[in-house]
């Protein structure tokens, strides 16, 4: 899968949509290190298109970049990966996002707002969902 990288980018260098869904939906491994390439964009935000072909994939290697990226973002960043492990549903993830949501209750402290309350869990078929309470 050499040709992968040439492939994944368009024209503009950026990826291209339909190329990472497709890498995300055939769930071979070897898309793995391309992905990983294309995961941050150029302002250093994760890319959500990458993020749920990794959830995807669910081929071994795939939760360790998505759980790295999890300490280094913040905001909306930060939801996107965790839905993405959360699509993901590998249980290696549940503890570092537990983690994450005492963090995220700690920073919240004195806002008024708990910035964990828009992180609802539910296992269903192996995976947990996660999503915006309604």
């Amino acid at each position: 899968m050499d040709p992968l990288p040439a492939v994944l980018a368009g024209p503009d260098g950026e990826p291209d949509a339909k190329v990472v869904h497709a890498l995300g939906s055939i769930g071979d491994a070897r898309a793995l290190e391309p992905l990983v390439e294309f995961l941050l964009s150029s302002d250093g935000t994760p890319r959500r298109d990458v993020l749920w072909a990794l959830a995807d994939l669910r081929a071994p290697g795939t939760v360790q970049p998505l759980l790295d990226l999890l300490s280094r973002s913040d905001g909306e960043s930060r939801l996107s990966v965790v839905r993405a492990l959360g699509r993901h549903g590998d249980p290696a993830a549940v503890g570092p996002l537990l983690d994450m949501l005492a963090l995220m209750a700690v920073e919240s402290r004195g806002t008024g707002r708990p910035s964990w309350r828009p992180w609802v869990f539910w296992g269903t078929a192996g995976r947990w969902n996660l999503s915006w309470p309604s």
